[in-house]
C-alpha cells in the first residue's frame, strides 16, 4: 500500500479517485490553514460528538452577515467564508459531550446529530467508514485517548488509509506486507520511527532511512525500537521514499510542519 500524507497537507494534487473523510475529534484544532485545506479536500466531514464544540468555539458568528471568521493565534489574518462551507455532513456519537447550545445551532443550520447507542465503541469508531481518513485531535489530550486511537488503527487496518494527525506529527498503521511511504520534506520529517505497538515482536526490512532495519534486527518493546530515525538523505528538498516490508502490524510515525499561513 502507498502512503502520502503530504498530498493531503501540501499544495500538490491528491488522487481524487480515493474519497477523503475528515473526522474532527474532541481536541484542539490544528492550524486553521491546515484545517481549511483538509476541509476543502474532504468529500465527507464528520464531527465526533464533542468535536462539534471545538469547531463552534473557534467561530465568531455574525448573526447579521452570517459569516464565519477563523482567527489564527499566529496571524492577524482571518479566513472569512460563507457559513455553509464549514457545516459537517453529520455529528456522530453518543452525544454526551455535545453542548446543547452547539447542538441547537447546528440543528438550525440543518446538520443532523446521529446518536449511536453502542457502548462497545467510541465516537471515533462510530465515524469510521471505507474512506481515506484524516483524524484531527487523535494524538492530543489524555494518554489513554491516544492509545485508544492507536487501537482504532489496529481495528480498522484492512485496506484503509487512516492518518492520525496533530500539530507536530502523523501516525498510521502499516499492515503485514510491503508499503511505500512518500514524504514531502517541506512538510514531513526528517525525524520518523517504526513502533511495535500492540504486537510482541516484528521483523522489518526497510529502505530510505538513515538507520534501516532488516530481519536480523527484530523490533519489540523491551528490545530494539526504531525511534528518532530519519530519512536517509536530508540534503535536498526532493520527495523522499521509504519502503517498509513487515511481518506484523507496525506503527509509522513522522514529524510534520503544518502550514500556518
Amino acid at each position: 500500500m502507498e502512503w502520502n500524507i503530504s498530498r493531503l497537507l501540501g499544495d500538490s494534487q491528491r488522487d481524487e479517485s480515493i474519497p477523503l473523510a475528515l473526522i474532527i475529534l474532541n481536541q484542539p484544532l490544528c492550524p486553521l490553514k491546515t484545517f481549511d485545506r483538509l476541509w476543502s479536500r474532504a468529500s465527507l466531514k464528520l464531527f465526533a460528538d464533542g468535536g462539534s464544540n471545538r469547531v463552534y468555539d473557534v467561530l465568531e458568528i455574525d448573526n447579521v452577515r452570517r459569516k464565519y471568521v477563523f482567527a489564527s493565534l499566529e496571524s492577524d489574518l482571518a479566513l472569512m467564508t460563507n457559513v455553509s462551507r464549514y457545516l459537517p455532513d453529520a455529528i456522530v456519537g453518543d452525544l454526551d459531550s455535545l453542548r446543547p447550545d452547539v447542538r441547537d445551532w447546528y440543528a438550525a443550520e440543518g446538520v443532523i446529530a446521529q446518536k449511536v447507542q453502542d457502548q462497545d465503541s467510541t465516537d471515533f469508531q462510530k465515524c469510521l467508514a471505507l474512506y481515506e481518513i484524516v483524524a484531527l485531535g487523535a494524538l492530543s489530550g489524555r494518554f489513554d485517548h491516544v492509545m485508544h486511537a492507536i487501537n482504532v488503527l489496529h481495528q480498522s487496518q484492512v485496506g484503509r488509509r487512516l492518518y492520525l494527525l496533530s500539530d507536530e506529527g502523523v501516525v498510521f498503521l502499516l499492515t503485514p506486507g510491503k508499503h511505500v511511504i512518500i514524504c514531502d520534506p517541506n512538510i514531513e520529517g526528517p525525524t520518523c520511527g517504526l513502533l511495535p505497538i500492540g504486537i510482541a515482536v516484528a521483523k522489518l526490512t526497510t529502505t530510505g532511512l538513515k538507520w534501516n532495519l532488516d530481519p536480523t534486527m527484530p523490533t519489540s518493546f523491551g528490545g530494539l525500537v526504531s525511534t528518532s530515525n530519519a530519512f536517509a538523505d536530508e540534503s535536498d528538498g526532493h520527495e523522499k521514499v521509504v519502503t517498509v516490508d513487515t511481518d506484523q502490524p507496525i506503527v509509522w510515525t513522522c514529524e510534520v510542519r503544518l502550514p500556518r499561513r
